[in-house]
């Protein structure tokens, strides 16, 4: 059950860290090419690393707080990209 967890645990984080990423060097160099699906996709990766977490959490027995403190940094960087994202365009005047 490891092993089929991990993988997918850490390509769900990849992926949306790369998301994250990438919305943000397009919000600070065209702000008007943010794709809205591009953050509900890495929001939904985001969901996929929590339901993941969780899972590994209780297959290896893992301190929780420890796996809480870890999904809190990957919460707070999609967090914070999707307010500049959405506080940028709102500047800006687009939809």
């Amino acid at each position: 059950m490891l092993s089929i967890i991990l993988p997918i645990h850490i390509l769900l984080g990849f992926v949306a860290l790369g998301y994250a990423f990438g919305i943000a060097v397009r919000v600070k160099t065209n702000p008007a090419k943010v794709v809205l699906s591009s953050v509900q996709r890495m929001w939904y990766s985001l969901a996929g690393v929590i339901v993941s977490g969780v899972g590994l959490t209780i297959v290896t027995s893992a301190s929780f707080g420890r796996a809480c403190v870890a999904l809190s940094s990957f919460i707070a960087v999609v967090a914070f990209v999707h307010l500049y994202q959405r506080n940028t365009r709102r500047k800006l005047g687009l939809a």
